[in-house]
């Protein structure tokens, strides 16, 4: 399996929920210039604060290029919010040497259709 599927959580901060959906709207924008992204979906929870991104990308080195494409968007969201995710798929060791240090636990595909 080349795909890497990500779940991406935020709890916003209190007062902070128009500016998170603001950065939010700049993901998404950025995200659909990629060709590597197969699926980019925010789901927000307002009334608890939080955010659940569920993503797939077709390979490593997709998932790498969101990255750069969105860097500097993301770090203004995880300035006002508390960030954890999880990495599902055969990450290549670039994607993890990336990964390192943040609060991303990566799991590999066992089997599937």
């Amino acid at each position: 399996m080349k795909n890497i599927h990500i779940i991406a959580r935020f709890k916003i901060q209190e007062g902070k929920l128009i500016e998170f959906k603001t950065g939010a709207e700049k993901c998404i924008a950025a995200t659909k210039k990629e060709e590597g992204a197969l699926l980019y979906d925010w789901f927000i929870d307002e009334e608890n604060l939080k955010c659940t991104v569920v993503e797939t990308y077709k390979d490593s080195d997709a998932t790498l290029a969101h990255a750069a494409n969105v860097n500097e968007l993301l770090g203004k969201l995880v300035e006002i919010s508390e960030f954890s995710g999880e990495v599902f798929g055969n990450a290549s060791d670039e994607l993890q040497n990336a990964l390192s240090g943040m609060n991303i636990k990566t799991v590999p595909f066992y089997k599937g259709l």
